[in-house]
């Protein structure tokens, strides 16, 4: 049987060795063949992959999953991803919400005209792994 330390650091290496975006954040434990990954990931995707390369590593038994998608976001935790909606002549990026499920993103709240509300979408649609965007943002008269 492989000792604990074996097991967690081949696990690790392989879930930490580029095959997966730097924002996916991983925790390894090992216990007589027993393996608790934790963290978050970006996509559902990137969670069942994990679990998938972490099986394959010898010495794994049981792997228990507890990573967590992120799911939901709004504009204050996507500042840096969306601050081409700012320099793009949106002058009301505060009242702009951005709710993000896997690949899709939901804007909301008010913009000054239709021509924000249009650019809005654009930005969004320029950030990775979106497919689809639902704009929901009302022109404030």
């Amino acid at each position: 049987m492989r000792r604990n330390e074996e097991i967690q650091k081949d696990v690790e290496e392989i879930l930490n060795g580029g095959s997966f975006p730097n924002s996916a954040e991983f925790i390894v434990e090992a216990k007589d063949g027993v393996v608790t990954l934790s963290g978050v990931v970006d996509k559902l995707v990137q969670k069942l992959d994990a679990e998938t390369v972490a099986k394959l590593v010898p010495g794994v038994i049981v792997l228990i999953e507890q990573i967590k998608v992120r799911d939901e976001e709004t504009i204050a935790g996507w500042r840096h991803e969306y601050k081409s909606i700012k320099t793009a002549g949106i002058s009301q990026m505060q009242d702009i919400h951005f709710k993000k499920i896997e690949n899709k993103v939901t804007l909301t709240g008010t913009v000054g005209s239709l021509y924000e509300k249009e650019e809005a979408t654009r930005q969004a649609w320029k950030t990775q792994g979106v497919e689809i965007v639902f704009n929901e943002l009302v022109v404030a008269p």
